[in-house]
């Protein structure tokens, strides 16, 4: 098939030195067989031949000194000339250091976006900072004129730095952190009757909040026998808020409660709420097995899950809500209106969908409903 040479340009700004390292590009070698191929970066471009027609689709590989977003779906026609791609590259920075304190073979380092110029730049998803045996860390290529804090944990142990700003100025940082001892948070949990709630999960949430953001870790741990718990090395310092979750698959209510480092917790599980069903589909009436039903709470702001998917006559069941009102629902399915629920002494419901083309979900063949 015939050839054609496809120029990668990297765009950067006036005065700026062009990009290093490498960079990935993505085309057909055969039709309809695409493969991932590493080029090196010349004289800020890369140059590869490929056969025409072709599609390519490029994405950073160990590529130096900027930031630059991923594009697919380029198609490439027959020519002589070079067909050129202009790739706009945004100068970035790197935040780097060394982690010590209480460390672990489970140690990790996360990224978290404080303030960025754009949305098109946000990175909360895409910089995985990594780190080595020695607790050295980097994280990288990083937008310049962003705002960032490392978080380094290490089991329940966490320390976040403090918002570290890149600049044309500065746009690597060095910043070294410490995990401390910290204190412990532990307690105790209890089923209505008083007995232990022995081999229970539970999870300590850690919450950093910044404006119009907020990003979630958790750690989590199983009751002894006598329904005790402990976290160690929380640290009371950190700019987190933690929160202790319990989420039974059956027979008991959801419960969060917030806490404090050096604090001891007693929670008591209480006695879920059932709520039962059928999901149908609404025009013809039939039971639409193998559906996941929830129901959400808005106040307080609780999502449950019914116990396994419905069955062949579209039954549901929900053991672990609370006493309040709930919206009911079905995953690749709309509901025909509005089915609020309030547990307790409630009728079996009946849960009309509809069912959108290229849904999994299939009407059975048992007895309508009408």
């Amino acid at each position: 098939s015939p050839k054609r040479t496809v120029v990668i340009r990297f765009v950067v700004p006036e005065g700026c030195p062009p990009p290093q390292g490498t960079f990935c590009v993505d085309f057909q070698r055969e039709p309809g067989t695409y493969s991932p191929n590493t080029f090196p970066i010349k004289d800020g471009e890369v140059r590869i031949e490929v056969s025409v027609p072709n599609e390519i689709s490029y994405r950073m590989d160990r590529t130096i000194g900027y930031w630059i977003k991923d594009n697919q779906g380029i198609a490439v026609g027959e020519g002589s000339e070079p067909f050129i791609v202009d790739v706009p590259a945004v100068p970035a920075g790197t935040i780097h250091g060394t982690i010590t304190g209480v460390l672990t073979k489970e140690t990790n380092v996360s990224l978290l976006p404080i303030k960025q110029e754009s949305e098109d730049k946000l990175l909360s998803f895409q910089i995985r900072p990594e780190i080595n045996s020695q607790g050295f860390y980097s994280a990288s290529p990083l937008p310049i004129g962003g705002t960032y804090a490392i978080l380094a944990k290490s089991g329940a142990a966490a320390v976040v730095s403090a918002p570290i700003k890149l600049t044309d100025a500065e746009p690597i940082r060095e910043v070294d952190l410490t995990i401390p001892e910290g204190l412990p948070i532990a307690g105790n949990v209890t089923l209505p009757d008083g007995s232990p709630a022995a081999g229970v999960m539970i999870r300590l949430t850690m919450t950093h909040e910044v404006p119009h953001r907020s990003s979630g870790f958790s750690e989590s741990t199983i009751t002894d026998a006598k329904g005790d718990f402990r976290f160690e090395h929380v640290n009371p310092d950190a700019p987190l808020k933690y929160a202790l979750e319990i989420k039974p698959e059956s027979d008991y209510q959801e419960l969060r409660e917030e806490i404090e480092p050096g604090r001891t917790a007693h929670l008591e599980l209480e006695k879920g709420a059932v709520v039962e069903g059928t999901l149908v589909e609404d025009t013809s009436g039939l039971p639409v097995p193998g559906a996941e039903v929830y129901a959400y709470s808005r106040q307080p702001n609780s999502l449950v899950e019914a116990q396994g998917r419905t069955n062949e006559d579209g039954k549901f069941r929900f053991t672990t809500m609370g006493n309040y009102e709930y919206r009911l629902g079905a995953r690749d399915a709309t509901e025909i209106e509005e089915y609020l629920v309030t547990p307790g002494g409630h009728e079996p419901v009946v849960l009309r969908v509809e069912i959108p083309e290229g849904s999994r979900l299939k009407p059975g063949d048992r007895t309508p409903q009408r």
